[in-house]
């Protein structure tokens, strides 16, 4: 029995409208055999977040990044951890980064970066160019 393939679901736990949305998506994500990573609020420090968030990004296969009500702010400030998380980290390449949200025009044009778009009522299925990057990184476990 190879490893379970591990996703970093990060959103902004701060904002109720995102956090109960990201327990949609970790539910399609632990229902495919997949672990999950995701923001711990219960840190009360910034600094234990940050060592967290660091540590998700290291350890994780792949990055599902979710925003809807969440501030720009967060976004902006969050984004480029991701984009640049081999960089930083030295690690080796993520299987993807997705982010999935219910605007994607500003997204546009960056690379490595898969944009899903959030359409009401929301079809699990629009979740499968994530999930065919991610079985690569389970089929490397299954493998081992």
């Amino acid at each position: 029995m190879g490893m379970l393939a591990r996703v970093y679901l990060l959103f902004d736990p701060t904002t109720r409208k995102d956090r109960e949305f990201a327990g949609k998506l970790e539910t399609l994500i632990t229902e495919r055999q997949m672990t999950v990573f995701k923001p711990e609020p219960e840190l009360v420090t910034h600094s234990d977040r940050l060592l967290r968030h660091e540590q998700f990004l290291r350890e994780c296969d792949g990055v599902l990044l979710y925003r809807d009500g969440a501030p720009v702010q967060w976004l902006e400030q969050t984004l480029p951890d991701v984009l640049l998380a081999e960089l930083k980290l030295h690690r080796r390449p993520l299987s993807t980064k997705t982010c999935v949200v219910t605007d994607p025009e500003p997204l546009a044009g960056l690379r490595d970066l898969q944009v899903i778009r959030r359409f009401d009522p929301f079809d699990p299925g629009h979740l499968q160019p994530f999930f065919s990057q991610m079985q690569k990184a389970s089929r490397v476990y299954a493998n081992q």
